[in-house]
């Protein structure tokens, strides 16, 4: 498999085994509020990049409750300025859009210094926090900066898109077995690297 770019291309691997990032035609269409699409593009938008945000505003706050808030609003802030709609695929990557939109909303929530209480009069987006406290938990500890916690939990949360695909193919093809081996093979072998 080649290396991921950027480009306008999906998160999902193609059929040339190519393996790409966010289509930027879902972007468009999750910014048109006039597209009949345009909510169950943004609903994907926020599927895959809630958690890699949770991550990096989790590491960037102690205190669980306070990344769940902070997350929720900076969702509900997304939808609410319609952020997809301001994107564009000349200004780089829609991860780096979204992680310096994060930072700036970071920036402007801790100036402002009057948190609101949760549940309050932002919008809340149907979000498992309980299963992100979960995985950040399971974590290992590692200096990593936000930023690069970031972009790790980005590749694990495409990583895990691909394998369920690629389950999903097997099982169609009546293979579970050979994907099972395969999967316990791949994971011994990820156990081998992570220990040298």
């Amino acid at each position: 498999m080649r290396a991921m770019s950027d480009g306008p291309a999906s998160d999902q691997p193609r059929s040339d085994g190519e393996f790409h990032t966010t289509h930027w035609s879902l972007v468009v269409s999750a910014g048109r509020r006039d597209d009949s699409a345009a909510a169950d593009a943004l609903a994907e938008l926020c599927e895959r990049y809630w958690y890699p945000l949770y991550a990096y505003i989790r590491r960037r706050q102690a205190d669980a409750h306070s990344a769940q808030d902070l997350t929720q609003a900076f969702f509900a802030r997304l939808i609410e300025q319609n952020l997809p709609a301001v994107a564009v695929p000349e200004r780089g990557k829609f991860r780096a859009f979204l992680l310096t939109s994060v930072k700036h909303f970071l920036t402007n929530e801790h100036e402002r210094a009057a948190a609101q209480k949760r549940g309050g009069a932002a919008r809340r987006l149907s979000l498992d926090f309980d299963d992100g406290e979960s995985r950040w938990h399971r974590e290992p500890f590692h200096d990593y900066t936000p930023e690069r916690l970031f972009d790790r939990q980005w590749a694990v949360t495409l990583l895990d898109g691909v394998l369920r695909q690629l389950e999903n193919e097997y099982a169609t093809a009546d293979k579970q077995k050979h994907f099972e081996l395969l999967k316990s093979a791949a994971r011994r072998r990820s156990r081998t690297i992570a220990v040298c």
